[in-house]
């Protein structure tokens, strides 16, 4: 989130699935046998008024919708012409952002704005803020839970597929599980874990272990209750059950060989050679 690129919204193009909104704006242009050209904003009640036709109630509708009643109802009226239906403008919405985020409140958006843009205009999750479940409440609904890792790790851009309306609450839960990797893995971090997922999910969220990695040798340093810490060494590399403030070290393999005969002193050709028994 210290990235602040953020992208214009109004300087995108609609979204099928994008919900119209008393204030918006709709382009209508007739041309052919007839040319007309209309910019209509969508009322109070809802509707949009087209001279000498009367309204038509396009609130609430999905834009992709609003589109093919437009033209159809037009090009029953004006023959031999073509219909061309747009979104002008959108008008603001307002939506609510709570819980582990820096700064908390009500802002008003773009209504093509989804959860990434509102999470970097409330200036990011706070530390203690979950990465990992990031709800989307509409009507007292919980309607999406957003995990921002399969976007990094993945790629996964599905949140896109939300865009926000007015009245929206985003809540930034708290971390549960965090989790100190450190040693011979390719990017030694804090991770968050969900409830569910443990030393097999932390390796992969890392990138997996180095060539290096000694996965007999892996050491767990746990704090107890707030009483005291206990320290767990793992002889094999398992999906092993982790806890909130686990610190996790892979170390490296040993540098001393085994079944190697050392040669060295007042001789020709100080070496190593294998040993077979």
């Amino acid at each position: 989130f210290t990235n602040k690129n953020i992208i214009n919204p109004n300087n995108s193009l609609i979204a099928d699935n994008y919900i119209i909104n008393k204030g918006d704006v709709v382009s209508i242009i007739i041309y052919g046998v007839e040319n007309k050209n209309y910019m209509l904003e969508v009322d109070k009640q809802g509707n949009i008024q087209i001279p000498s036709i009367g309204p038509i109630y396009v609130h609430n509708i999905e834009y992709k919708n609003l589109v093919n009643i437009i033209t159809a109802k037009l090009e029953s009226i004006f023959q031999n012409s073509k219909i061309y239906v747009s979104l002008a403008s959108a008008s603001p919405i307002q939506v609510t952002v709570s819980g582990e985020v820096n700064s908390p409140g009500i802002y008003n958006v773009s209504s093509q704005s989804t959860i990434k843009e509102i999470l970097l205009t409330s200036n990011g999750i706070s530390k203690n803020g979950s990465y990992r479940e990031i709800k989307l409440i509409r009507d007292n609904k919980s309607v999406a839970t957003f995990d921002i890792y399969k976007l990094i790790k993945e790629g996964d851009n599905s949140y896109l597929n939300y865009i926000l309306r007015d009245g929206d609450t985003v809540v930034v839960s708290h971390v549960v599980k965090e989790i100190q990797l450190e040693g011979e893995v390719y990017n030694s971090a804090i991770y968050e874990l969900k409830k569910n997922e443990n030393l097999t999910s932390l390796l992969y969220y890392a990138s997996g272990i180095k060539p290096t990695a000694n996965k007999f040798n892996i050491r767990i340093k746990r704090f107890v209750e707030n009483s005291g810490i206990k320290i767990i060494d793992l002889e094999k590399l398992e999906d092993y059950e982790l806890k909130n403030g686990d610190i996790i070290t892979i170390f490296p393999i040993s540098e001393i060989k085994t079944d190697t005969i050392y040669l060295q002193g007042n001789v020709v050709n100080p070496s190593n050679k294998a040993y077979y028994s």
